[in-house]
């Protein structure tokens, strides 16, 4: 077993690890999965009543999010109470699970690219729940190192946030994706 490794460098990672993860290997993708419903449609309700509760996602590093909303209801050990009143079931759902370290609501806006970034270390295993997507691959997609996918409603998919990666929205209407992420078990 490795030790997490944590990158403090402005240039990108050329490690070996891979671009996705198999969601059957991490139980967080299962509860995901396994309550899509309930969680698609708190998230819809919300952003129908309260989309401009999102705001401009924070990135510490040289991104530009313009076009990139982002409601954050817990990161790092920090929960924001004043949106739980808003995905009370998706909080309930996820609040107890070991190594949680984030729960956020992400919309790219039409015609939006997200330039390329990475983050600080492999201990953490982000996952993408599918709310809305509005078009398949090439119209919007993630790209993880030289790996590029879509989303589907309902479906996850799992990186290391350490890989160079970007996301794009070149359809007509919002996408929506549930993004949690996780301390690796080990």
């Amino acid at each position: 077993m490795a030790e997490p490794f944590y990158y403090v460098t402005p240039k990108w990672f050329k490690g070996n690890l891979p671009a996705f993860f198999e969601n059957s290997a991490y139980p967080m993708t299962r509860i995901l999965e396994d309550h899509s419903q309930v969680i698609i449609e708190e998230i819809i309700s919300f952003y129908s009543r309260d989309s401009d509760k999102l705001s401009k996602n924070f990135a510490p590093y040289n991104v530009d999010t313009t076009g990139w909303n982002t409601m954050t209801l817990f990161s790092y050990g920090i929960l924001n109470p004043q949106f739980l009143g808003y995905l009370p079931r998706t909080w309930s759902l996820l609040k107890d699970y070991p190594g949680l370290s984030l729960v956020m609501v992400s919309v790219l806006s039409p015609g939006v690219r997200l330039k390329a970034h990475f983050g600080d270390t492999d201990a953490i295993i982000r996952s993408h729940l599918g709310v809305v997507i509005p078009a398949p691959l090439p119209a919007a997609g993630i790209r993880i190192k030289t790996e590029s996918r879509g989303w589907r409603p309902g479906e996850v998919l799992s990186f290391c946030v350490l890989n160079r990666h970007y996301a794009w929205n070149f359809s007509e209407k919002p996408r929506i994706v549930l993004i949690v992420d996780f301390i690796k078990p080990e």
